[in-house]
C-alpha cells in the first residue's frame, strides 16, 4: 500500500465517522487533508490529473447545486481522490458508494445520507479487490 492510498483511507474512514455521526465534517481539518493528499501524492510520484479533478468537481458542483443533496465536503472528497486514479476506477468507486448510499437510504430512511461514510467503505472494497487480482 502506497503512502497515497494510506492517506486516502486514514482521512476517509476520520471524515465518514464525522459524517455518519454528526451529519458534518469539519472544515479546516478536511481542507489540510485534501491539500496533505495532493502534496503527497505529488511527492511520491503520482501527481492529480488537474483537467479531471476540475471535470469531477464542475460535473457534481452542478449536480449539488441542482439536487441540494450532495455536500461540499462530498464533491471535494471525490474530485480530489478520482483525480489521483483513471477515470474509469473513478466511475467504479463512485457507483459503489452511490449504490450502498441508496441501500442505505431504502433500508433505514435515516433524514440525511452519510455519503463520505459510504466513499470510505467502496474505496476500500476496490482496493481490496484491487490487491486480490494483482
Amino acid at each position: 500500500m502506497t503512502p497515497t492510498t494510506a492517506w486516502i483511507l486514514l482521512g476517509l474512514a476520520a471524515f465518514g465517522v464525522s459524517d455518519w455521526r454528526r451529519r458534518s465534517v469539519p472544515a479546516w481539518p478536511f481542507d489540510l487533508w485534501l491539500v496533505g493528499l495532493w502534496v503527497l501524492a505529488a511527492l511520491t510520484g503520482r501527481p492529480p490529473c488537474w483537467r479531471l479533478g476540475a471535470a469531477w468537481l464542475a460535473g457534481l458542483a452542478a449536480l449539488a447545486l441542482a439536487t441540494r443533496g450532495l455536500g461540499s465536503a462530498d464533491v471535494l472528497a471525490i474530485a480530489a481522490i478520482a483525480a489521483l486514479h483513471p477515470p474509469e476506477w473513478g466511475l467504479w468507486w463512485v457507483l459503489l458508494a452511490c449504490t450502498a448510499t441508496g441501500l442505505h437510504h431504502r433500508l433505514a430512511h435515516p433524514a440525511t445520507l452519510p455519503l463520505l461514510s459510504w466513499l470510505g467503505v467502496s474505496f476500500a472494497i476496490l482496493l481490496a479487490l484491487h490487491l486480490l487480482l494483482l
